[in-house]
């Protein structure tokens, strides 16, 4: 399957949907369902991201073994009660192509255009000094320092930009390098365990947790707002944002996770959090999503919230159980918690 962003679309209802169905659709999900263009084959491949109502082919459309739905010309997939043709599907990617295209292509002319400031300005200096130099250039020297100092500001910026991008790399590393720390660390005494459940590394615990065994963390199965079943996850998970715009009334990161432990908590414990970037990742393998999905069964591969801060602004990593990726978003954004909290039966 393609990896490149521009070819997937999102559908539902929710703020920032590709595809978005009006409030009143409520047989759609907020974050409903993706589908993504196939390039080699034509296809189009729709896969629901946990929704309520389900996603279904429609007009000779086919479902695959993993639920995905397989959609040619002609033919329609079924969200919730609203239907979304292939034709609709393969004009929203081409738009989204299109609008990220021209994003580039400003972002390039902006790069083009700083340049030939910066190369502008330092000709012109080196011009007007020689001209003072010989004694024949009337400008005020004043003026000519401060053209040198935006100049400079100018490299300023442009060095700070370039030192951003290094610091995003180099946090991913050591976050995908401080994981891998933790997984490597002794392996906890088991002989109290002998007897329980496992998936793997995961000790099965009642009320839908597991405990990881590498790193002695209890994790909630189902982000916020899902059950645990027998059968995995039910229903549809909550978002929440870091921050609240004016007016607004829902809960925030924070003040969700407050409200549960003050309540009585979950599964008994009432230290439950939002996970560090660290922690989340012993999760997930890069490019492959959740190591043990046994573990988590029917979690949505979707982006999740972090505790971590990304950066000199106000952003904070999340991390995708579709490709096992660290990525950074604004605190606006309204995202599931997946909580976790220390387990001490594993660290005795």
């Amino acid at each position: 399957m393609s990896t490149d962003d521009s070819s997937r679309v999102v559908i539902g209802r929710g703020q920032g949907c590709d595809v978005q169905f009006p409030d009143h659709a409520d047989d759609v999900s907020r974050v409903h369902a993706e589908a993504r263009w196939m390039e080699q084959t034509g296809w189009i491949i729709v896969r629901d991201l946990g929704s309520v109502n389900g996603t279904e082919p429609a007009r000779g459309a086919s479902k695959g073994a993993d639920g995905s739905v397989r959609l040619e010309p002609g033919q329609s997939v079924i969200c919730g009660e609203q239907e979304v043709t292939f034709e609709q599907l393969r004009q929203s990617i081409e738009e989204k192509r299109a609008a990220e295209q021209r994003a580039r292509e400003a972002e390039k002319a902006d790069q083009r255009r700083r340049q030939w400031r910066i190369a502008a300005v330092v000709g012109f200096i080196g011009v007007a000094l020689v001209a003072v130099a010989a004694g024949g250039w009337w400008y005020d020297r004043q003026q000519l320092l401060a053209e040198r100092e935006a100049l400079e500001k100018d490299l300023a910026r442009i060095e700070q930009q370039a030192d951003d991008a290094q610091q995003v790399v180099d946090r991913i590393d050591g976050a995908r390098d401080d994981a891998d720390e933790l997984l490597e660390q002794e392996a906890i005494e088991q002989e109290d365990y002998k007897e329980e459940e496992r998936i793997g590394p995961f000790l099965v615990n009642a009320e839908g947790t597991v405990t990881d065994t590498r790193t002695g963390l209890m994790w909630r199965r189902c982000p916020l707002g899902m059950r645990w079943a027998d059968e995995g996850c039910e229903g549809m998970f909550d978002s929440y944002a870091w921050s609240r715009g004016d007016g607004e009334d829902a809960y925030t990161v924070n003040e969700v996770m407050r409200l549960i432990n003050s309540e009585g908590g979950y599964a008994g414990y009432d230290d439950w959090r939002t996970p560090s970037i660290e922690e989340m990742l012993t999760l997930v393998a890069e490019d492959r999503g959740l190591r043990h999905e046994e573990a988590f069964l029917k979690s949505p591969p979707t982006y999740y919230w972090t505790a971590s801060e990304w950066g000199p602004e106000e952003t904070y990593w999340v991390v995708s159980f579709e490709d096992g990726q660290g990525y950074w978003h604004e605190p606006g954004w309204e995202l599931p918690i997946l909580p976790v909290r220390e387990d001490e039966r594993a660290r005795r």
